[in-house]
């Protein structure tokens, strides 16, 4: 229930404006849940969907002129508008179109309601939803990082994974990946690689093939001092010149541009 995972955030320390975020609702809602000390009950519509319809005293003669072979909805509304209905065409186009779904009803209302589904979710609170790379990111910083909010919304992701197997493989390989590439541990690579291509996940397994592919660079770069970021970087703005020109320009000009940087 939505009040219950209030109280249990309040419970761990957050305050109502960091709870109001974390579940997805307004302020107001939050306070009004907790001060009443109870999940409170919703409030009862007094005049329910049942209620009448001012085209019900006239439904007899429309149902009467639908059988004599009239279908026009404007003729329709014509016609009562002349015995003293003074609203639009609109509940008149609702009512022809039900009689052209077969159905025969007297008065406006009489239309049988939808089965409720009791697993359906509390409407007025909504959990706060991540998309998938958000969530991703969520997963693989470190905890020091997170705030109090986020906190708990790894814990509760986290909880997923006695459900879910794949997910608690797919963290497990991705913090080993970093932890190998931040203590730059060479010699963990081979066993990380097969554990990847046997943990039945297409993404994990399509990574490890590619670093396979090329795994003298990846060791070259866990192991050697050198960078080739500032090669790629002017890779990069050549490119960005050459776009400039919109292919039109030869090779000298390209040159100038590159060496005088215009």
């Amino acid at each position: 229930m939505s009040y219950e995972r209030m109280v249990v955030l309040r419970d761990q320390g957050l305050n109502q404006s960091m709870i109001a975020r974390r579940l997805g609702v307004s302020l107001r809602t939050v306070n009004g849940y907790l001060n009443a000390g109870r999940f409170p009950e919703p409030k009862r519509r007094v005049d329910g969907p049942n209620r009448p319809s001012c085209l019900d005293p006239y439904l007899p003669y429309l149902l009467k002129r639908w059988d004599d072979g009239c279908d026009k909805a404007v003729q329709l509304w014509r016609e009562i508008c002349a015995q003293g209905y003074d609203h639009g065409r609109g509940l008149v186009y609702l009512y022809v179109a039900r009689l052209r779904q077969g159905e025969r009803p007297t008065q406006m209302a009489d239309r049988p309601t939808r089965p409720t589904c009791p697993t359906k979710p509390d409407a007025s609170v909504k959990e706060q939803c991540y998309p998938p790379r958000e969530a991703v990111w969520l997963l693989l910083r470190r905890t020091s990082e997170l705030s109090a909010v986020e906190r708990v919304d790894v814990q509760a992701i986290q909880a997923m994974q006695d459900r879910c197997p794949s997910i608690a493989t797919a963290c497990r390989l991705a913090h080993s990946f970093i932890q190998m590439l931040q203590e730059r541990r060479v010699a963990q690579l081979p066993a990380w690689l097969r554990e990847a291509k046997s943990s039945g996940l297409p993404e994990l397994r399509s990574l490890a093939n590619g670093i396979e592919r090329d795994r003298a660079a990846v060791v070259a770069a866990l192991t050697e001092p050198w960078s080739s970021g500032q090669v790629e970087g002017q890779v990069n703005r050549l490119k960005l010149v050459k776009r400039q020109m919109y292919g039109r320009a030869k090779l000298d000009l390209l040159r100038q541009r590159v060496m005088l940087r215009v």
